[in-house]
C-alpha cells in the first residue's frame, strides 16, 4: 500500500503472517469437556444409586435379623410346642399368599384359647409384621441339618427329626418380571437364617 505525499513518497507495507495472541477454544474442545463432565457425572450419579442400594439392603437385613429373634423369642415361650413335628412355628410362608382364617390374638385374650391356637394367632402376626417390613417376603421355619450349599442359603429342607430349627427369611427389593420369565429364573436364596437354641 503506499502514500504519496508532496516531497517524498512513504510505503506502508503489513506484515502478512504474525500471528494473533489471542487464544480461544475450539469447537471441538468444548465438546471433549463437555463429554468428560457428562461421563464423570453419570459415573458419580452411579457409585450414588449403588449406595442407596446398599443401604437399603442393609437395612432390610437388619429387619429381618430383629423379626428372626422375634419368633425365636415367641418359640422359647412354649419349647414343648416349637419341638413337635406339626407345630404352628414351622410354616411356610411368601407374603401375598392366601392365608386360612386363624383366631387371632385378642381374640385368645378375650375368649380361651389352647396353646396351638395362641401359638398359631402369634405366627399370623409375626407373618403379617414381616410383609410391612419387607418386600415380597418369604419365610420358611423347619428343622434342617444343613441351611446352606456351596456357602449359599437354601429355601429347602430335610426335616431331620434331631436337625435344628431354622428360621430363613429372604425378600425381593426388585419388581417381579413377567411370568414365564419368573419360571426360567432361578429362584432367589434366603438373605438369613438363624438356628434356634430350644
Amino acid at each position: 500500500m503506499a502514500f504519496l505525499r508532496d516531497d517524498a513518497m512513504c510505503i506502508h507495507v503489513s506484515k502478512p503472517g504474525k500471528k494473533s495472541q489471542e487464544n480461544g477454544f475450539t469447537l471441538i474442545e468444548v465438546l471433549v469437556a463437555i463429554t468428560l463432565l457428562a461421563l464423570g457425572a453419570s459415573g458419580v450419579a452411579a457409585m450414588q444409586l449403588r449406595s442407596l442400594r446398599m443401604t437399603q439392603q442393609s437395612g432390610f437385613q437388619t429387619t429381618a435379623t430383629q423379626l428372626a429373634v422375634t419368633l425365636a423369642d415367641l418359640m422359647r415361650t412354649d419349647p414343648e410346642l416349637a419341638r413337635l413335628s406339626g407345630s404352628p412355628y414351622l410354616f411356610s410362608y411368601q407374603a401375598g399368599a392366601m392365608t386360612n382364617n386363624t383366631p387371632s390374638s385378642l381374640a385368645c385374650m378375650q375368649h380361651l384359647c389352647d396353646g396351638a391356637a395362641m401359638a398359631t394367632a402369634e405366627v399370623q402376626r409375626w407373618q403379617q409384621q414381616l410383609q410391612q417390613a419387607l418386600p415380597r417376603a418369604r419365610a420358611v421355619v423347619c428343622r434342617d441339618s444343613n441351611p446352606a450349599t456351596a456357602n449359599r442359603l437354601q429355601w429347602s429342607c430335610d426335616h431331620a427329626a434331631n436337625a435344628a430349627i431354622v428360621i430363613k427369611i429372604g425378600w425381593s427389593a426388585r419388581e417381579p418380571v413377567s411370568t414365564s420369565a419368573a419360571s426360567v429364573a432361578t429362584e432367589p436364596s434366603p438373605h438369613i437364617a438363624i438356628a434356634v437354641a430350644i
